[in-house]
């Protein structure tokens, strides 16, 4: 089977064979990071897209090479490509047409066959029968995500942490990985004990009609939707997350109201949760638990599954945190202070790490009282993660999935199961405002010895989600009503409506199914758009929008593609069978518009856009690619016709390039963006 990055490897190898000429010391990898894959770089800037005529399908800057041979660059772009074309004409079958040497750039044009017998080749792969193995040997990665606050339900801009977690495991695993994907539980944090002192106060008194919403939260939540809760409430029927997280709302108010009474009988919880004390140990479970159970109803509808839950509790109670402890107390890098303000606390010294800037030397992991901090005992879990610790975690099955999938929770009660522990890579999807913290945590890899799990652990670190005006806050009562329930809820009422208006044909089930199926693409498509670092603003409307770059426009894009095979009577999975790669080269070797060789180099390119997606931990690089694909259909379904083309062979190759096109499509969406498909728009 064809390597999908067979294309591009061969022109590296022939550049490098050039230049090796002139420098032993280049290497495939020099040439590779220099490449610019203008058939990317171009055709997702519309601004530029024009450009992709004059500067071909790559581009070589030779300027490194010339000040090492010091050579004028331009002389030397120009011998490169003088030397490129002599080198192709020698091979069998020809991989450029045309290379040439603009301002000490070499710019090379792909032939046109070349890209069909790749294309021709690659079919297995966009029918998603096998996985774009990019690396011959495979690796396992771990993916932390989602890891909220268990007290409350998921709000907007937690989805965006679940969709670009989960996102990328799905890519991983197309890409041949062995994914595991993981959801820590911070049942022993402060907001556990705040709750956990709201429900005692306030718990019967809200669900019997003692005390109202509108008494606490009538200035950050809109008033319809507040008497909407409000008679969720009355009827009992509010989901358990989002009850606890109203509650999470009026406590922590009467904690910052700065009475002393109501701070001190939350300290005494925390104290009782670090210490493992009854009652609170189980009700905070039990709770927690509860909450758990209806974020993860909330994931599923998204599309989004775990393997694991791993809680803190079990961390701590298990051993893992003492024996990482233990541990890093045995180099010099970890110790206790003896004096000054912070005398007592056990502390990571970082002095002299790149990477690390801070007004203190040194993290404290362990305060002076005995009680662990956040970044402590993620330094234990990752470990843990790594198989760094001889102490495991023990788990039972906690359900089953509504894809099939098992989903296991750590317990004590539980047994060690048979999960392997040697990863090879692990990336931790957590808010950029926790890059301190995390590189504190990578970096007690690195002391300890571990510098392969140091330079293989990843932050994908990402930008906030605001409302309109503000601010997401946990604390606020401003998440209710953009929490996740709701915004699917909006989103789908949104959908339904333009639906109907697009289909007054179709029976109100009918209707209903599809704008489920709608709802979700849409919303995972608003998050993953974005570069990761970008922040995004919520906006019902933007969510819903029917145009320009958003899943609306994919969708229909491929809703748009079947129906041609609807209209021709064209089975599709008929036309799957029997499929001859050499019978396949020969029908695109008949498309020759620019429309139809445009559409060739956005689908040859797909393996790049995900290679890229790998090396940035990126999605929104295969979202923008995804649009380009769709934006350069239209354009070939617009001048390419099909139905009405005389020619019975070209018509033939259209199908073709259209059949590759949907499923290629179909798989991408579907697999890898998590994006139901509707069936009509």
């Amino acid at each position: 089977m064809i390597d999908p990055l067979w294309l591009r490897k061969e022109i590296i190898q022939m550049l490098h064979a050039i230049i090796a000429g002139y420098l032993d010391e280049v290497t495939p990898s020099d040439i590779d990071q220099l490449l610019t894959d203008q058939r990317i770089a171009l055709a997702m800037d519309k601004s530029k897209a024009s450009l992709l005529e004059q500067r071909g399908d790559f581009s070589l800057p030779v300027f490194k090479f010339a000040k090492m041979l010091k050579k004028n660059p331009l002389d030397l772009a120009k011998e490169i490509a003088e030397e490129l074309l002599v080198r192709n004409y020698e091979l069998s079958v020809p991989l450029i047409s045309k290379a040439w040497a603009v301002q000490g750039y070499v710019n090379i044009r792909v032939d046109d066959e070349a890209e069909d017998t790749l294309l021709s080749k690659m079919i297995s792969y966009f029918l998603f029968e096998e996985p774009f193995r990019i690396n011959e040997e495979k690796k396992r990665i771990l993916i932390e995500h989602t890891s909220t606050n268990p007290m409350k339900p998921l709000h907007i801009g937690h989805t965006r942490n679940a969709i670009l977690g989960d996102t990328l495991a799905r890519i991983y695993r197309y890409a041949g990985w062995d994914v595991e994907v993981q959801n820590y539980i911070d049942d022993l944090g402060r907001q556990v004990a705040i709750t956990l002192w709201g429900m005692e106060q306030i718990e019967h008194k809200l669900r019997n009609g003692e005390i109202k919403l509108n008494s606490f939260l009538a200035d950050d939540v809109d008033p319809e939707y507040l008497e909407e809760l409000q008679e969720q409430l009355e009827k009992g029927d509010m989901k358990e997350d989002l009850f606890q997280g109203i509650v999470y709302v009026w406590a922590t108010q009467q904690l910052e109201s700065g009475n002393p009474k109501v701070a001190e009988e939350i300290e005494k919880i925390m104290k009782a949760l670090e210490h493992r004390e009854e009652p609170y140990i189980s009700r905070g479970r039990q709770l927690t638990l509860e909450c758990i159970r209806e974020q993860l109803r909330t994931a599923w509808e998204l599309g989004i599954f775990y393997d694991y839950l791993v809680w803190e509790s079990d961390l701590i109670e298990s051993g893992v945190y003492d024996e990482a402890l233990k541990v890093m107390l045995q180099t010099p890098h970890v110790y206790k202070v003896e004096e000054g303000e912070d005398k007592g606390c056990i502390v990571i010294n970082f002095k002299g790490f790149k990477g690390i800037s801070a007004k203190k030397p040194y993290k404290i992991l362990v305060r002076s009282n005995g009680v662990a901090t956040y970044v402590a005992k993620d330094i234990a879990y990752t470990f843990w993660k790594f198989g760094l610790t001889t102490t495991d975690l023990k788990f039972k099955l906690l359900l089953r999935q509504p894809n099939g999938q098992d989903l296991f929770t750590s317990d004590p009660t539980g047994a060690t199961i048979n999960r392997e522990r040697k990863i090879d890579y692990l990336i931790n999807v957590i808010g950029k405002e926790q890059t301190y913290a995390q590189k504190v945590v990578f970096y007690a890899l690195k002391v300890l010895g571990h510098e392969q799990q140091y330079n293989n652990s990843y932050h994908l670190a990402y930008n906030h989600v605001k409302l309109i005006g503000s601010k997401i806050s946990g604390r606020k009562g401003n998440w209710i009503g953009s929490h996740a329930d709701n915004v699917i809820k909006m989103t789908k009422e949104r959908a339904l409506q333009e639906l109907r208006l697009r289909n007054q044909d179709k029976n109100p089930e009918e209707l209903e199914e599809q704008a489920e199926k709608l709802t979700i693409s849409q919303i995972r498509y608003f998050m993953l758009r974005p570069q990761v670092l970008t922040e995004i603003t919520y906006n019902p409307d933007d969510v819903v929008n029917f145009q320009g770059d958003n899943g609306a426009f994919i969708l229909y894009c491929l809703v748009r593609s079947r129906s041609i095979f609807k209209k021709m009577n064209i089975n599709l999975e008929e036309l799957a069978e029997n499929r001859n790669p050499n019978d396949v080269q020969k029908l695109l070797g008949l498309l020759k518009r620019s429309e139809e060789r445009i559409l060739i180099k956005d689908i040859i390119n797909v393996p790049y856009v995900l290679l890229q997606v790998l090396n940035n931990k990126d999605p929104s690089i295969l979202v923008q690619h995804l649009y380009v694909l769709a934006r350069d259909f239209n354009a070939f379904y617009e001048n390419c016709p099909i139905k009405n083309e005389s020619d019975k062979d070209v018509q033939l190759a259209r199908l073709e390039l259209l059949w590759i096109f949907t499923k290629l499509m179909e798989n991408i969406c579907t697999h890898l963006m998590g994006m139901p498909i509707p069936d009509f728009m």
